[in-house]
């Protein structure tokens, strides 16, 4: 696999300092694997997730492809500063087929099983964190793309950070089609016999890349809050994800009397509703949000 060359990478070099704990890998995507490791400076160890790509038999042109988008993640990633959004280390060579991106190892995992392990976590502050991650990336005028329950961990003082930027996009700098079908806002399902395959089964320049906005991001905010007050994924009685475009695209969404919500968790819920309406001009701004929710 071809790395990218020191002059294109302005973030630190860490080789020789992060080595794999384990050869066996804790996470994974369509392409990545993501190892645990060890990251040793001048003044301390520390745990860090090691994240490269996949060591797999395919084609020059998607291999390239493929580097592409990691260091394209690498690029959006490492400029970002807050304490909602998940650190980048910086860059390590040797420890895979790839140049491998380094992060903080969150021990709690990521939001769906910390809740799983943690129900009595307070839910409004995990909301918020999310919600303030957010403002932040929009003012940076970075688009996540990808917001769902893998894509948030929770740090090790219960923190919840915004992780995994391969599909984000700085707005007007180009992007990828994005997202996981329960999550994605109405004006991005297309029916997938119109979109032509390459990395990921969709087309990283086709137009619908074009679609991607912030409001699509508060709509897909929306569908992690629902998943961090229930505890369930958006959705939860279909079972197939394939019924779930169509159904979107009709109006579908969750509903309040389906889950048992505290008072506050009904506030938070009729937010949430405003975030997820069909028409994206006419939900908040994640701003408009934190501000909503910071009353509660």
């Amino acid at each position: 696999m071809p790395e990218a060359s020191s002059p294109e990478i302005p973030y630190k070099d860490l080789t020789g300092h992060v080595r794999k704990i384990s050869d066996l890998y804790f996470a994974y995507g369509t392409f990545s694997e993501v190892y645990k490791g060890s990251y040793q400076d001048a003044r301390s160890q520390r745990a860090v997730a090691i994240k490269v790509l996949r060591g797999m038999r395919i084609s020059s042109d998607l291999e390239s492809a493929i580097l592409q988008r990691l260091n394209g993640e690498a690029r959006v990633w490492h400029a970002l500063k807050h304490s909602n959004v998940l650190e980048f280390l910086g860059i390590a060579r040797g420890l895979g087929s790839s140049v491998a991106l380094v992060s903080p190892y969150c021990a709690n995992g990521n939001i769906t099983d910390y809740l799983d392990d943690c129900p009595e976590a307070n839910r409004l502050r995990l909301v918020l964190d999310v919600a303030r991650g957010l403002q932040y990336l929009h003012g940076k005028d970075v688009i996540h793309a990808n917001i769902n329950g893998r894509n948030i961990l929770v740090a090790d003082d219960g923190r919840a950070v915004l992780c995994d930027y391969g599909r984000s996009k700085i707005i007007n700098h180009g992007g990828f089609t994005a997202g996981s079908i329960r999550y994605m806002a109405p004006e991005l399902i297309l029916k997938r016999g119109e979109m032509p395959e390459t990395v990921d089964g969709k087309d990283d320049d086709f137009n619908a890349s074009e679609l991607l906005s912030k409001e699509s991001d508060v709509y897909a905010f929306s569908m992690v809050g629902v998943e961090i007050l229930s505890g369930e994924h958006p959705y939860r009685k279909i079972s197939s994800e394939s019924a779930i475009p169509d159904q979107v695209s009709k109006g579908l969404r969750p509903k309040k009397e389906e889950y048992r919500l505290s008072k506050q968790h009904e506030s938070i819920w009729d937010i949430l509703e405003l975030c997820w309406v069909q028409d994206p001009t006419q939900r908040p701004t994640i701003s408009s949000v934190v501000q909503r929710l910071s009353r509660l």
